[in-house]
């Protein structure tokens, strides 16, 4: 018979954070469950997030709109603003939709 001592030591630490802090809606794993790479552990409560792609959507749309608000053809000048704030409100679009995903 043999008797040892040991302690037990993971292969692996994983320091987990996510992309956005706010409160968690879901944990879809539990303590000592074995888990996947790419797995979703949890998922945080978005509904800040999601109105913000709204804002953003009503921007692009407004951005997209606004040449035809004028009552003669645009100069140079605002038509490079007005395609600025059309980029400007598509990459803010982005920027919501990707980080509610």
């Amino acid at each position: 018979m043999i008797w040892a001592s040991g302690k037990l030591q993971p292969l692996h630490w994983a320091d987990l954070s996510t992309v956005n802090s706010g409160s968690i809606d879901q944990i879809h794993v539990a303590e000592g469950d074995w888990v996947e790479a790419g797995q979703v552990l949890i998922e945080l409560d978005n509904g800040v997030l999601k109105s913000e792609v709204v804002v953003a959507e009503a921007a692009v749309a407004e951005a997209q709109a606004a040449p035809m608000n004028c009552w003669r053809p645009p100069l140079q000048a605002e038509k490079a603003a007005h395609e600025a704030d059309l980029f400007g409100a598509q990459a803010d679009l982005a920027l919501a939709i990707w980080t509610t995903a």
